[in-house]
């Protein structure tokens, strides 16, 4: 069910190592109770709150943040500023 959804939601199949590797990292913060980034060279030490939004953004492609009531795909749509957005060809986790 969880290869199904990231496909439908248009993850592709280039996508399929960063699904795996962001569902791993959530794994890992459920059992360590918060995810050891600094001590696999990934940025520093981050919350289990945070590592599961991010996994369940990467899975769905939708922005919830656990316990808010705050629909951010809506807010995010009403948002009327500049945005630079930078890309990168060979990043696996931007693409």
């Amino acid at each position: 069910m969880l290869f199904v959804q990231f496909i439908i939601k248009g993850g592709g199949v280039s996508s399929i190592p960063t699904l795996v590797a962001t569902q791993f990292f959530k794994l890992v913060s459920v059992l360590l109770g918060y995810f050891p980034e600094k001590k696999i060279g990934f940025g520093g030490t981050k919350a289990k709150t945070v590592i599961s939004d991010w996994s369940n953004h990467s899975r769905t492609g939708n922005y919830v943040i656990k316990n808010d009531d705050l629909d951010f795909e809506v807010a995010l749509q009403k948002v009327d500023i500049p945005i630079l957005a930078i890309s990168f060809q060979a990043d696996t986790f931007a693409t």
